[in-house]
């Protein structure tokens, strides 16, 4: 009897094979890395490693910037693209986010490298404990941004952006009603337009430029289309998840009305922390991270003179919305990223 064929065995892609044998290589260096590097550095390094792995099974280590003077190189890790780096100094472990400007970080672990337009680093020094739960939301953040960028809707249907206009409608200034902001939004080739109330909060999707570029060209027609210049903060999805989820206050998530969010246009680098305590009533409750104020305010908002004063406390603009609207924008996001196929990836 004819023996039946043997089934081939499946062949693995191009290039899998080697990148496998690379990054086998690689977790061979950096073991040899945190053996030879040793104390506090190394027990940093390896704490940081396994939260990595723990947080997401697919990120491949790497070893970045191999040279003579340095035959170790740096540890890295990588997931559609650089997610970090982990470098040892002598004063401190710096973990380097290669997207790090554009990710949400509502905790405010980014310590350094603050002013540029791509990376941001965490130095951490002897002693001190990373914040695991707040890295690794860093670290999903990290992948979620290097497939949306990687993948093919960053080229088509794009981002999803949530606006949030400060000053419009009020007290009978600035007055602009949200049919003709739709028709703004739209006449910049704007797609899937959606506004929430009249505050001026706005979804939109948008297949290019930046969360600044966006805001600056919207501006710009509002001031020539009406004739007055407003302030606009725009979130991505993930940084609007992110701002809900580190909510200090939950048990006033029950009362929306009295949860305020003052999102930060930057972190507060020198408030007056003085001020802000002496502001606050016996009933209230507050926490500045780096993108959020938050204000718990029982009684109210409307006579709250730490509300009225946050602004010029913390030396920076801010736009404020209690929690039911925040609430509101996320489901109106996450809704419209599924309309437009967009794949959605949680940060936390």
């Amino acid at each position: 009897m004819a023996q039946k064929p043997k089934r081939s065995e499946p062949k693995a892609k191009p290039g899998a094979k080697a990148a496998r044998a690379a990054a086998k290589a690689a977790t061979h260096l950096i073991d040899e890395r945190l053996r030879s590097l040793g104390g506090w550095r190394a027990e940093i390094l390896a704490e940081v490693r396994r939260l990595i792995h723990e947080t997401d099974p697919d990120i491949m280590e790497e070893c970045k910037w191999i040279k003579p003077s340095n035959p170790l190189g740096v540890p890295g890790w990588s997931h559609a693209g650089i997610v970090c780096t982990g470098e040892p100094y002598k004063q401190v472990v710096k973990l380097t986010f290669a997207r790090g400007a554009s990710l949400a970080d509502s905790r405010g672990l980014f310590n350094s490298s603050l002013d540029g337009n791509t990376r941001r680093a965490i130095d951490i020094r002897e002693g001190e404990v990373l914040d695991a739960k707040a890295f690794k939301a860093l670290i999903r953040a990290a992948v979620a941004e290097n497939l949306r960028s990687s993948g093919p809707q960053s080229r088509g249907r794009g981002q999803t952006w949530i606006g949030l206009f400060r000053g419009i409608n009020v007290g009978g200034n600035n007055i602009l009603p949200m049919a003709k902001l739709k028709n703004d939004l739209e006449a910049l080739e704007l797609r899937n337009v959606r506004t929430y109330i009249q505050s001026g909060n706005v979804v939109f999707n948008s297949s290019a430029g930046t969360a600044s570029s966006l805001s600056k060209k919207i501006v710009r027609r509002i001031e020539e289309k009406h004739g007055f210049r407003l302030h606009l903060l725009i979130l991505s999805r993930e940084e609007l998840r992110a701002a809900i989820e580190s909510n200090p206050f939950q048990m006033a998530v029950a009362h929306p009305k009295t949860l305020h969010f003052f999102f930060l246009a930057k972190p507060a680098a020198d408030p007056d922390t003085k001020a802000l305590a002496n502001a606050k009533s016996p009933t209230e409750n507050y926490k500045l991270t780096a993108s959020v104020f938050y204000l718990h305010a029982p009684d109210g908002i409307g006579r709250s003179k730490l509300a009225a004063n946050a602004e010029k406390y913390l030396g920076v603009v801010i736009t404020s919305r209690n929690y039911r609207t925040v609430d509101k924008l996320l489901s109106m996001v996450t809704e419209a990223c599924q309309k437009g196929g967009k794949v959605i990836l949680d940060v936390a």
